[in-house]
């Protein structure tokens, strides 16, 4: 009973946090509490005497549990999936019409490719760069129905490009306004200097430092 009742008070206490802004305070304050030894944290995270006299009497019991609560909590509570917007062929146009950046990289993958699967890291380095003028956006081409399961690839390996789920299963009706040259293979990469127009298409998988070239060469182009 008492154990249930300390876990339906961190339960309450974390939804009080989350849904008031305060999760990182509440996070920092539940990791004192959990200390057994230090309570210089805010009132408001307090829900009762009875939960301070239940920790301080079982401290022995729970000392073991600590670590293990607060990263159950910290993990849950902090890990956000990237939304996956569904678009359309008009919406991909606008996109690669777009002049938001100078140096526009567009990949067109997908989860069960082993090959764009590979590449991923090289478009993430890019992104991380923080290269001015240079945006990526990645294509994912699994059907719309497996979306979820695009979010949870994403979250899972921590993807921060953009990504976006094209909801286009006919192929062939497509690509061709993509680029001519484009026989439907993946991965494809296509790169666009914006204020020039020129493009420099991919229809194959990358190799390690063949972006960073073509972005630097597309820059200058």
């Amino acid at each position: 009973m008492i154990l249930s009742a300390l876990t339906l008070n961190i339960i309450l206490m974390w939804i009080k946090a989350l849904f008031c802004g305060n999760l990182f305070l509440f996070f920092s304050a539940s990791y004192k509490y959990l200390n057994f030894k230090v309570f210089l944290f805010r009132q408001s995270v307090v829900q009762d005497d009875f939960m301070v006299r239940t920790l301080q009497y079982h401290s022995g019991k729970f000392e073991t549990m600590r670590y293990l609560i607060f990263v159950l909590l910290f993990v849950g509570g902090t890990a956000v999936a990237q939304e996956i917007p569904v678009i359309k062929i008009k919406d991909l146009e606008s996109v690669m019409a777009s002049k938001d950046h100078d140096i526009h990289v567009i990949n067109f993958w997908a989860t069960w490719c082993g090959p764009c699967v590979s590449e991923l890291p090289y478009f993430e380095a890019l992104t991380a760069e923080g290269r001015p003028g240079v945006e990526v956006t990645l294509i994912n081409l699994d059907f719309v129905d497996q979306v979820d399961r695009v979010k949870k690839f994403v979250k899972r390996r921590s993807i921060k490009s953009t990504v976006l789920l094209l909801d286009e299963i006919d192929y062939n009706s497509w690509i061709d306004r993509v680029e001519k040259s484009w026989s439907g293979t993946i991965p494809a990469t296509l790169i666009i200097n914006t204020k020039t127009g020129k493009r420099k298409f991919i229809g194959k998988e990358l190799d390690e430092g063949d972006l960073q070239r073509l972005v630097e060469e597309m820059q200058k182009s």
